[in-house]
Protein backbone atom coordinates (compact mmCIF):
# COMPACT_ATOMS: atom_id res chain seq x y z
CA UNK A 1 0.00 0.00 0.00
CA UNK A 2 1.24 3.41 -0.43
CA UNK A 3 2.04 5.78 2.32
CA UNK A 4 -0.48 7.72 3.18
CA UNK A 5 -3.11 6.88 1.02
CA UNK A 6 -5.18 4.02 0.79
CA UNK A 7 -8.50 2.14 -0.80
CA UNK A 8 -12.07 3.10 0.53
CA UNK A 9 -13.49 0.50 2.11
CA UNK A 10 -17.94 0.58 2.52
CA UNK A 11 -17.32 -0.28 6.29
CA UNK A 12 -15.34 2.83 6.60
CA UNK A 13 -17.83 5.09 4.69
CA UNK A 14 -21.28 3.94 5.03
CA UNK A 15 -22.04 5.78 7.95
CA UNK A 16 -20.13 9.11 6.76
CA UNK A 17 -22.16 8.78 3.55
CA UNK A 18 -26.10 8.15 5.07
CA UNK A 19 -25.23 11.62 6.87
CA UNK A 20 -23.93 13.11 3.67
CA UNK A 21 -27.08 11.94 2.04
CA UNK A 22 -28.96 13.34 4.99
CA UNK A 23 -27.99 16.80 4.58
CA UNK A 24 -28.82 16.73 0.79
CA UNK A 25 -25.17 16.94 -0.78
CA UNK A 26 -23.11 19.92 0.19
CA UNK A 27 -24.45 23.30 0.79
CA UNK A 28 -23.06 25.97 2.94
CA UNK A 29 -24.42 28.15 4.89
CA UNK A 30 -26.10 31.46 4.75
CA UNK A 31 -24.43 34.59 4.83
CA UNK A 32 -27.28 36.86 5.37
CA UNK A 33 -27.38 38.03 1.71
CA UNK A 34 -30.42 36.63 0.21
CA UNK A 35 -29.02 37.73 -3.71
CA UNK A 36 -26.06 36.00 -3.08
CA UNK A 37 -27.05 32.94 -1.59
CA UNK A 38 -28.08 31.43 -5.07
CA UNK A 39 -24.23 31.91 -6.22
CA UNK A 40 -22.62 31.36 -2.64
CA UNK A 41 -22.69 29.84 0.34
CA UNK A 42 -20.06 28.90 2.78
CA UNK A 43 -19.17 25.32 3.14
CA UNK A 44 -17.52 22.73 5.92
CA UNK A 45 -14.91 22.00 4.34
CA UNK A 46 -14.49 24.85 1.43
CA UNK A 47 -11.88 27.13 -0.11
CA UNK A 48 -12.47 30.77 -0.81
CA UNK A 49 -10.19 33.02 -2.84
CA UNK A 50 -10.90 36.77 -2.72
CA UNK A 51 -9.41 38.67 -5.85
CA UNK A 52 -10.70 42.39 -7.16
CA UNK A 53 -9.25 45.66 -7.91
CA UNK A 54 -7.40 47.47 -4.98
CA UNK A 55 -9.91 49.41 -2.74
CA UNK A 56 -13.23 47.19 -4.15
CA UNK A 57 -14.64 46.09 -0.82
CA UNK A 58 -12.60 42.49 -0.68
CA UNK A 59 -11.48 42.57 2.98
CA UNK A 60 -14.80 44.31 4.13
CA UNK A 61 -17.41 41.82 2.63
CA UNK A 62 -15.20 38.96 3.32
CA UNK A 63 -15.15 39.94 6.93
CA UNK A 64 -19.11 40.52 6.99
CA UNK A 65 -19.90 37.07 5.88
CA UNK A 66 -17.51 35.81 8.18
CA UNK A 67 -19.09 37.82 11.09
CA UNK A 68 -22.79 36.31 10.16
CA UNK A 69 -21.71 33.03 10.49
CA UNK A 70 -20.75 34.13 13.85
CA UNK A 71 -23.36 35.58 14.54
CA UNK A 72 -25.78 33.24 12.99
CA UNK A 73 -24.15 30.04 13.44
CA UNK A 74 -21.34 30.60 15.93
CA UNK A 75 -18.62 29.84 14.49
CA UNK A 76 -15.12 31.12 15.11
CA UNK A 77 -12.31 32.13 12.70
CA UNK A 78 -8.79 32.28 12.95
CA UNK A 79 -7.66 35.60 10.80
CA UNK A 80 -4.31 36.88 9.69
CA UNK A 81 -5.01 39.72 8.10
CA UNK A 82 -2.37 42.55 8.46
CA UNK A 83 -4.20 44.01 5.27
CA UNK A 84 -6.84 45.02 7.08
CA UNK A 85 -4.84 46.99 9.72
CA UNK A 86 -3.08 46.87 13.46
CA UNK A 87 -4.84 45.14 16.10
CA UNK A 88 -7.09 48.03 17.01
CA UNK A 89 -7.89 48.62 13.28
CA UNK A 90 -9.22 45.08 12.95
CA UNK A 91 -11.55 45.27 16.32
CA UNK A 92 -12.46 49.00 15.21
CA UNK A 93 -14.30 47.08 12.14
CA UNK A 94 -16.13 44.41 13.40
CA UNK A 95 -17.59 46.06 16.34
CA UNK A 96 -18.44 48.62 13.59
CA UNK A 97 -20.02 45.96 11.84
CA UNK A 98 -21.98 44.72 14.85
CA UNK A 99 -23.23 48.35 16.37
CA UNK A 100 -23.38 50.38 13.55
CA UNK A 101 -21.40 52.63 15.91
CA UNK A 102 -18.45 54.49 14.53
CA UNK A 103 -15.11 54.82 15.92
CA UNK A 104 -14.46 58.30 13.63
CA UNK A 105 -14.39 61.65 15.99
CA UNK A 106 -15.91 63.82 12.94
CA UNK A 107 -19.33 62.06 13.31
CA UNK A 108 -20.48 63.07 17.04
CA UNK A 109 -24.05 61.85 16.85
CA UNK A 110 -22.49 58.01 15.67
CA UNK A 111 -19.75 58.07 18.12
CA UNK A 112 -19.23 55.24 19.48
CA UNK A 113 -19.19 54.91 23.51
CA UNK A 114 -16.66 53.36 25.84
CA UNK A 115 -19.43 51.35 27.23
CA UNK A 116 -20.56 49.92 23.79
CA UNK A 117 -16.52 49.01 23.28
CA UNK A 118 -16.19 47.37 26.35
CA UNK A 119 -19.69 45.38 25.75
CA UNK A 120 -18.64 43.99 22.65
CA UNK A 121 -15.03 43.11 22.63
CA UNK A 122 -14.94 39.83 24.82
CA UNK A 123 -17.71 39.01 21.96
CA UNK A 124 -15.22 39.26 18.70
CA UNK A 125 -12.44 38.26 20.33
CA UNK A 126 -14.40 35.14 21.16
CA UNK A 127 -15.59 34.40 17.67
CA UNK A 128 -12.11 35.71 15.88
CA UNK A 129 -8.92 34.66 16.55
CA UNK A 130 -6.81 37.38 15.54
CA UNK A 131 -3.11 36.46 14.86
CA UNK A 132 -0.70 39.19 15.00
CA UNK A 133 2.85 39.76 14.67
CA UNK A 134 5.21 40.45 17.65
CA UNK A 135 8.37 41.16 15.60
CA UNK A 136 8.74 43.24 12.56
CA UNK A 137 10.49 40.66 10.82
CA UNK A 138 8.43 37.66 11.66
CA UNK A 139 7.26 35.28 8.92
CA UNK A 140 4.98 32.13 8.70
CA UNK A 141 4.48 30.12 5.48
CA UNK A 142 0.86 28.99 4.84
CA UNK A 143 1.64 25.99 5.90
CA UNK A 144 2.61 26.69 9.37
CA UNK A 145 -0.28 29.36 9.04
CA UNK A 146 -2.61 26.08 8.51
CA UNK A 147 -1.05 23.77 10.61
CA UNK A 148 -1.33 26.35 13.21
CA UNK A 149 -5.04 26.64 13.15
CA UNK A 150 -5.59 23.20 13.06
CA UNK A 151 -3.37 22.70 16.41
CA UNK A 152 -5.07 25.84 17.85
CA UNK A 153 -8.84 24.23 17.48
CA UNK A 154 -7.95 21.93 19.73
CA UNK A 155 -7.64 24.79 22.36
CA UNK A 156 -10.90 26.65 21.61
CA UNK A 157 -14.49 25.81 22.57
CA UNK A 158 -16.56 24.52 20.01
CA UNK A 159 -12.72 24.50 17.49
CA UNK A 160 -11.89 26.96 14.36
CA UNK A 161 -14.38 26.92 11.30
CA UNK A 162 -12.66 29.17 9.41
CA UNK A 163 -9.51 30.10 8.63
CA UNK A 164 -8.25 33.84 6.53
CA UNK A 165 -5.18 35.24 5.15
CA UNK A 166 -5.34 39.08 4.06
CA UNK A 167 -3.59 38.92 1.92
CA UNK A 168 -1.38 35.80 0.47
CA UNK A 169 1.53 38.65 -0.49
CA UNK A 170 1.93 39.12 3.38
CA UNK A 171 2.89 35.25 3.86
CA UNK A 172 6.44 33.61 3.15
CA UNK A 173 6.28 31.45 -0.12
CA UNK A 174 8.44 29.25 -2.45
CA UNK A 175 9.48 26.58 0.54
CA UNK A 176 7.79 23.21 0.86
CA UNK A 177 6.12 21.99 4.05
CA UNK A 178 9.21 19.91 4.33
CA UNK A 179 11.61 22.70 3.25
CA UNK A 180 12.49 22.38 -0.38
CA UNK A 181 12.91 25.41 -2.35
CA UNK A 182 11.14 25.98 -5.35
CA UNK A 183 12.28 27.48 -8.43
CA UNK A 184 8.86 27.86 -10.49
CA UNK A 185 5.97 29.22 -8.84
CA UNK A 186 3.72 27.02 -10.59
CA UNK A 187 5.54 24.17 -8.62
CA UNK A 188 5.22 25.82 -5.49
CA UNK A 189 1.35 26.71 -6.05
CA UNK A 190 1.16 22.97 -7.04
CA UNK A 191 2.26 21.85 -3.81
CA UNK A 192 0.70 24.51 -1.23
CA UNK A 193 -2.97 24.66 -2.55
CA UNK A 194 -3.10 20.95 -3.08
CA UNK A 195 -1.72 21.26 1.39
CA UNK A 196 -4.19 23.70 1.62
CA UNK A 197 -7.27 21.38 0.09
CA UNK A 198 -6.32 18.77 2.24
CA UNK A 199 -5.99 20.42 5.49
CA UNK A 200 -9.64 21.87 4.19
CA UNK A 201 -11.29 18.09 3.70
CA UNK A 202 -9.43 16.18 6.51
CA UNK A 203 -10.59 18.72 9.82
CA UNK A 204 -13.77 20.36 8.01
CA UNK A 205 -12.54 23.82 7.64
CA UNK A 206 -13.17 26.89 5.51
CA UNK A 207 -9.74 28.19 4.09
CA UNK A 208 -10.24 32.10 2.62
CA UNK A 209 -7.48 33.80 1.17
CA UNK A 210 -7.56 37.29 -0.15
CA UNK A 211 -4.92 37.27 -3.43
CA UNK A 212 -4.36 40.95 -5.34
CA UNK A 213 -4.49 40.73 -9.11
CA UNK A 214 -1.18 41.76 -11.30
CA UNK A 215 -1.64 45.01 -13.79
CA UNK A 216 -4.47 46.73 -12.51
CA UNK A 217 -3.58 50.10 -13.50
CA UNK A 218 -6.07 52.47 -15.10
CA UNK A 219 -5.65 53.21 -18.56
CA UNK A 220 -5.71 57.15 -19.31
CA UNK A 221 -9.87 56.78 -19.49
CA UNK A 222 -9.89 55.04 -16.03
CA UNK A 223 -10.76 52.27 -17.02
CA UNK A 224 -8.70 48.58 -15.78
CA UNK A 225 -8.23 45.70 -17.68
CA UNK A 226 -10.45 42.28 -16.77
Amino acid sequence: MLKGFEIVKAIDVNESLLKYREKGALRGKYLGFENLEEYYTMALPGCTDWTGFPGSGKSEFLLECLLNTSLFYSWKHLIYVPDVGDREEILAILIHKITGKTFDKRYQSNYISELEVNRELDWVLEHFKILVKTEIKAKITPYELWDFAVEYSDSVQGGIQTVTVDSWKDLKHGVSYDGQTFQRDDKYLEDVLSYRNAISEKYKMHLHTVIHPTKTEADKDGKRRA
